[in-house]
């Protein structure tokens, strides 16, 4: 398991790799300082928390400059940072 800080524009959430995640994409987190998470958000029945359903974690993907963001914060909405 692994203890990461997801970061986007909108602000930081703290989240947990967990082990059979973390033995499919660990060495990424080590790797790379910033990496991009693909992920499915299911909100719990309660609406009081969610769950991220990690479907791949790796090295940021090159990205065209969208009109209306600065770079860092294009990187930073598709990254986290561990």
């Amino acid at each position: 398991m692994k203890f990461v800080t997801l970061c986007e524009y909108t602000g930081f959430i703290e989240c947990e790799i967990f082990a059979d995640s973390y033995k499919r994409w660990g060495l990424a987190t080590v790797r790379w300082p910033v990496i991009e998470v693909q992920a499915t958000i299911a909100v719990f029945e309660n609406r009081n928390g969610f769950t991220l359903n990690a479907h791949r974690i790796g090295k940021p993907k090159a990205k065209a400059h969208r009109k209306g963001t600065s770079r860092k914060m294009e990187q930073a909405s598709s990254s986290f940072v561990s």
